[in-house]
């Protein structure tokens, strides 16, 4: 047998060396962090071993992220520079951009096309970004963090007219302000429309819902020309509406009341409420939030709509699993709003209507999916093996696998004991009227009109009023869903001419405006 020679030698002593090495890394993955300088093979036996080690790894390979990433996404934390495949592999697998430092401008578009994340999610949007957004949605300019001057002027232009601004003009901040202020006017023109008394008869509806709208016209023209004179392409401030609407908080000029009007103008509307009404005469709701050990550390109350609704907003994007809301008002658009922010957080819409929050029945009852979201909420602050990890029974440890299993079985044992029909009231041309009866612990609840468009193939909310619409007449309600006027008596026992609208949310019954003769108004007098 020949005898090997030096080099072979070596090179034997030196793999040998090296499988010894790498056995001990694999047996010890945290050993890693001892080595200056590892080699991929070093850092893949470490990493295969224990994917959290490459928290030690000060330059690891793309070969080496790829496998930390794919076993556990969390490890993105310990990556000091993604890139752009590493950054759209996470997105792809459910973490929100927020997280991700310096997302490029690819993925963000990828976030925001795909509905991934919302503009305000992304810490410094790219101009294209924002374009993007504001093109889908003017409104959401407000959302937009550090807005450029193309954006502010399409912006202007979207709400002003076809104006010319000039490029060295310093106006993020006025079209902010204009935005805001434009987007506060419809809201509250809006609100002051759905709560007039439609006991007192049509001539009064008629002149205060003329009162109103024209007052929106004034206070709009004010807010626009206000801003041309801010940037300068204008040498006059607006004037001032010096109409007075009844029992509003608008008054003549000479004194006028600012009110705090701001409307969540969020991707999908919500019901509009009255928040100065509310604001200062009760607790709205309540958010608890919870220490490492599950126990409650903090409660704060909250007696605003817009600081309840945002906090429940911003703890359902970045600290799910740590708190505990509880909405104590009884206001029926409010609780309707709260719950329409946490369907929406679960990624799916709100099933119950108005109506079924102004129900006597139902304030107290907790729906099947509420039931379940808090329950498993309070399993995963308990039994979570990763605090960070995703809402499963994967993520669950041994011990609460047990109560997971009993939580699920009574939620779908809820499920069951609710049985929901769809009903059709009535159609009329390329229109269907349709609502739903839900039966729940021998109770029958009626309820989440809408309106099936088979024309364009949508199916629309009805905001029916005081109107109950399963006590018309089948002509009365052909005649409405026509397009034509009808008469209709409302819960009250009052009759109005009424007709079919469309509105923001979908669609809308009002009062239609009626001019009045002067033996009318002789009569009236």
């Amino acid at each position: 047998m020949l005898m090997k020679s030096l080099k072979e030698l070596i090179n034997a002593i030196l793999n040998s060396s090296e499988n010894k090495e790498l056995e001990n890394i694999k047996r010890n993955p945290t050993m890693i962090k001892e080595i200056a300088n590892p080699t991929e093979a070093q850092q893949l036996a470490a990493v295969r071993s224990s994917s959290h080690v490459i928290k030690y790894i000060k330059e690891p390979t793309k070969k080496v992220r790829f496998i930390a990433l794919k076993d556990d996404i969390y490890n993105y934390r310990y990556i000091k520079s993604l890139t752009k495949k590493e950054q759209l592999y996470l997105i792809k697998e459910g973490i929100r951009i927020e997280n991700i430092k310096r997302p490029v401008e690819k993925v963000q578009l990828y976030a925001l096309k795909w509905r991934k994340a919302s503009i305000n999610d992304i810490k410094n949007p790219t101009e294209k970004a924002q374009l993007i957004t504001i093109r889908k949605d003017k409104e959401l300019f407000l959302y937009i963090k550090n807005p450029t001057i193309t954006v502010c002027q399409e912006v202007a232009r979207a709400y002003c007219g076809n104006i010319e601004i000039p490029a060295d003009r310093r106006i993020i901040k006025p079209t902010q302000k204009l935005v805001s202020s434009l987007q506060d006017t419809e809201g509250y023109a809006y609100i002051k429309e759905m709560s007039l008394d439609y006991n007192k008869g049509d001539k009064y509806i008629n002149d205060e819902s003329d009162k109103i709208m024209n007052w929106k016209k004034q206070k709009q023209k004010q807010i626009i020309d206000d801003y041309k004179y801010e940037i300068g392409i204008a040498k006059e401030r607006g004037i001032e509406p010096n109409i007075k609407i009844e029992e509003s908080g608008i008054q003549q000029e000479n004194g006028h009341k600012q009110v705090n009007t701001r409307i969540d103008y969020s991707n999908k509307p919500q019901d509009k409420y009255n928040i100065e009404a509310l604001s200062n005469k009760e607790v709205i709701g309540t958010i608890s939030y919870y220490d490492f050990n599950g126990k409650v550390c903090e409660v704060i109350e909250y007696n605003t709509v817009e600081s309840y609704l945002k906090s429940i907003k911003d703890e359902l994007n970045s600290n799910p699993n740590g708190f505990k809301y509880e909405t104590l008002t009884t206001d029926a658009n409010i609780r309707k709003s709260v719950d329409d922010i946490v369907y929406g957080a679960y990624g799916e819409d709100n099933p119950h209507p108005l109506e079924w929050y102004s129900s006597n029945n139902t304030k107290a009852a907790i729906s099947p999916e509420q039931y379940l979201s808090e329950e498993r909420n309070k399993i995963m602050r308990e039994y979570a093996k990763n605090p960070f990890g995703a809402l499963n029974k994967e993520n669950i440890s041994a011990e609460g696998m047990d109560k997971w299993a009993a939580v699920t079985n009574k939620y779908m044992e809820m499920k069951t004991n609710i049985s929901t029909k769809q009903i059709e009231l009535q159609s009329s041309g390329c229109k269907t009227l349709i609502y739903d009866v839900s039966h729940s612990s021998g109770q029958e609840e009626i309820g989440n009109y809408r309106i099936l468009d088979k024309s364009t193939g949508k199916t629309e909310s009805i905001n029916v009023g005081d109107i109950d619409l399963e006590k018309q007449s089948p002509e009365t309600l052909k005649k409405l869903l026509s397009g034509q006027q009808t008469e209709m008596t409302n819960k009250s026992g009052t009759n109005s001419l009424v007709t079919l609208n469309k509105t923001i949310t979908g669609w809308g019954i009002s009062a239609v405006k009626q001019v009045f003769n002067s033996a009318d108004n002789s009569a009236g007098i």
